[in-house]
Formats: structure tokens, sequence, C-alpha cells
């Protein structure tokens, strides 16, 4: 039996799908009823009309981006007249300003920062008033964030050698165009000599002792820092809240609280003095209620 082709496959597939297309429907025309005739012909009506509202829905959204679109370049157009007045009449008033880039209002709210602003070397990295985070106290329960000092080094460079390891020796010299290898290398033949000429006037030859993991840990411990232990905090600590008041102003609250707290304490001493002595006290008895004030108030 001779193997179909693939292509051979695909035409007999396709005419069986044609035939039974064209059977499926005559049937459906032999099953439609007259009643389902006239169903059908209103559905073709309403799928007629349901086009024709859209396409003049259509008609009728490009008709008002159209206007939207006019609108937008008459708004555009009106704006470009009034900065083109401002700017003429800018001109009048001050000539001498014709020529900067950018408009006064815009410029003022701008962010450009100019390098070498009052004569630094850049620019200034200031932050700005609404960027401060650091607060002080200005009085009346009041708080202003810290605006912070120039530095008095504006405008001087810092030299390479402060940040910089420099050459220790000339350029182009020996020293310099000798190679690490080589300068070891050197090192070793002079220990060489060393031991040899101590061997022949029969000194003694000194061999260093140190052995590799001392070394390491000498310098471990040459290299790590101290730290200190830290202490433990409390869980139950709280910052105490900004009050807003100035020193003065706080020392102001202190100092009427102890004197509130003076004039109560001398009362007590007072009718502690009548009570032991069953008089009121004198000079001299007032003198020793006041020590006796004083003494409790600076426990």
């Amino acid at each position: 039996m001779k193997m179909k082709t693939f292509q051979q496959f695909q035409e007999e597939s396709e005419f069986q799908r044609q035939q039974m297309s064209a059977l499926f429907g005559g049937l459906d025309k032999v099953r439609k009823l007259p009643g389902q005739m006239v169903d059908a012909a209103k559905a073709a009506k309403a799928d007629a009309e349901a086009k024709k509202e859209k396409e003049q829905k259509e008609k009728d959204r490009e008709e008002e981006r159209k206007e939207r679109s006019e609108l937008r370049k008459a708004a555009e157009r009106r704006k470009e007249e009034l900065h083109k007045a401002k700017m003429a009449k800018m001109k009048q008033d001050k000539p001498e300003q014709t020529n900067e880039v950018y408009d006064p209002e815009v410029q003022g709210r701008s962010q450009i920062r100019k390098t070498g602003e009052g004569g630094r070397v850049g620019r200034d990295r200031k932050k700005s008033k609404p960027e401060l985070r650091r607060m002080k106290a200005v009085g009346g329960g009041k708080m202003e964030p810290v605006s912070y000092k120039d530095r008095k080094d504006i405008g001087s460079q810092k030299q390479r050698s402060t940040k910089e390891q420099q050459p220790e020796q000339e350029r182009g010299s020996k020293e310099v165009a000798k190679t690490y290898a080589d300068k070891v290398k050197e090192r070793r033949e002079a220990a060489a000599k060393a031991r040899a000429a101590a061997k022949k006037t029969g000194g003694e030859v000194k061999k260093d002792t140190t052995s590799s993991k001392d070394a390491e840990k000498q310098a471990t411990k040459l290299l790590s820092t101290k730290k200190t232990e830290k202490k433990p905090v409390n869980p139950n600590y709280k910052p105490q809240k900004a009050s807003g008041y100035t020193r003065k102003e706080r020392m102001a609250i202190t100092r009427k609280g102890e004197t509130e707290l003076r004039g109560i304490m001398k009362d007590q001493e007072t009718e502690k003095y009548k009570k032991e002595t069953g008089t009121n006290p004198d000079a001299k008895g007032r003198t020793k209620i006041m020590g006796r004030v004083h003494k409790r108030m600076s426990t």
C-alpha cells in the first residue's frame, strides 16, 4: 500500500471540511421555520441600526476631539501672547535686564545652583530650610530649624598631601627604579655576607627566633583597635521631649519653682519654731529658720 504525502493528506482533509460545512449549511436552511426566518430578518435590521448608531457615535467623538484640540491651541496662543506682553513691559521698565535667560518669576522658583557661590570652589551643598531636621528652641514653646554657619576655609583648596601619600624619592632615582624583589634580594645578600664574616672571626651569628605565628599575633595586636565595653541601655529609657523654651526661660521657670518651694519650707519651719518656743520668731529666730530652710533646699 502506497503511503500518502503530507500535502495529499492536507488536500483531502480540506475537501472533507468543505463538504461537511456545505452539508450543515443545507441542514440549517431545512430546519428553519417561517417564524424563524422573520426573526432572522429582524435581527439583521437591528444589527444594521446598531452599526449606524455606532458610526454616528464615532463621528460625534471625532468632532468633540477636534473642538478640544482647537480650544487647547487657542489657550496656548493666549498664553504665548500674555508672555510676550509681559516681556515687552519688562523691557520698557528695565531695559538692562532684557538679556536674562529666565523670567524673574520662574527664576525665583527654580532650583538652579551656581558653582563658586559665596567664594566657594564648588557648589553650595547646604540643605535648604525644608530639608533641615535639627531644631532649636526660640522661646515661648516654639521650635525652629537650625541654620548652619559657613565654614571658615571657604575658597581654599586642600592640598593633596593631606589626603594622599606623596613620593619620598626623586622621580627617576635608582631607589625608585628598583623593584621590590631586587630590594629583598639585596637585604638577603647583605645578611648572608654578615653571617659569613661572623663565622670567619669566630663570632656568634644572630638568628631571628621570632616565628611566623608570633609575628602574626604581634601584627594583629598592633593593628587592633581598643574597644570600650558598651553599657547596657535601660529598656524603660525614654528621651526627653523638646520643651521649646530657651535656656534663659528654663532657668526662670526653675528659679520660680525654687522660690515657691522655699516659701513652703519657711512656713513649715516657722510653725515648728512656734511650737517649740511658744512665741513668734524674732530676728535671731528668723535667721535660725532660714538656716534650716537652706539646709533642706541643698539636700
